[in-house]
């Protein structure tokens, strides 16, 4: 079967979740190619995949309808079980944390954060900081290194970003705790912005990876109060 996906190709959360797609589909028994991605081979290895790069004349699609219909039939996603190991020294107890989400309605203000950031450490976890917030280069962009800092973490707690995608292809769901923008709207635009709360049938301004997760019972905003949230 080959796999083509609808939806951009060159964010990381979005490339992976193409990917995952493609390698659900797979564990189903079918043979399974997609289109040629930045980092397949990371993914390949860590979720022992046998999904390939291929195309064949006819295509199934992937796109917002098809994941959300396949990942509401699943209680946990497949976990990666060939993780490199490295020799590096961690905290005890910690959450991973990324919060450089690439669009502003995904952005979690500074003051909010703090706050979010000090929930977590009263309850007795350091934060380690991945993706582009992060002082050193392996913590920023060596995904199969961050794999492994994600398998090490108690729990995943940032932004609506990349690495909470891979996120729950390591920690179990329950460990997701995704911070997000719930009224979110453009400070000029408003309700113009396509991605404006009051465009949403639900009325929230939240992507459909995050809806879908929330179905699935992940906690969004964990430990916040009532209007943290709205800006």
């Amino acid at each position: 079967m080959y796999i083509r996906t609808e939806l951009p190709k060159h964010p990381l959360g979005d490339r992976f979740d193409y990917f995952l797609y493609s390698h659900c589909v797979s564990l189903e028994g079918v043979k399974v190619v997609m289109d040629e991605i930045k980092d397949f081979d990371i993914f390949k290895r860590v979720m022992r995949s046998n999904v390939t790069i291929g195309k064949e004349e006819k295509a199934h699609y992937y796109g917002t309808k098809a994941f959300k219909k396949w990942y509401r039939t699943l209680f946990e996603f497949p976990k990666a079980n060939n993780i490199t190991t490295y020799n590096v020294k961690l905290p005890k107890k910690f959450v991973v944390s990324a919060w450089d989400a690439g669009q502003e309605y995904r952005v979690i203000e500074p003051e909010r954060r703090e706050r979010i950031e000090k929930f977590w450490k009263n309850k007795g976890y350091e934060i380690v900081i991945v993706g582009g917030e992060a002082k050193e280069d392996k913590f920023k962009n060596d995904l199969d290194f961050i794999f492994y800092i994600i398998s090490k973490a108690e729990a995943y707690v940032g932004a609506d970003s990349g690495f909470m995608h891979l996120s729950k292809a390591v920690l179990p769901l329950n460990s997701i705790f995704p911070y997000v923008n719930m009224k979110w709207e453009h400070d000029v635009i408003k309700d113009l912005h396509p991605k404006s709360w009051q465009n949403h049938e639900d009325k929230r301004s939240l992507t459909a990876q995050v809806k879908i997760l929330e179905e699935t019972g992940v906690q969004l905003n964990r430990g916040e109060k009532p209007g943290w949230n709205i800006k």
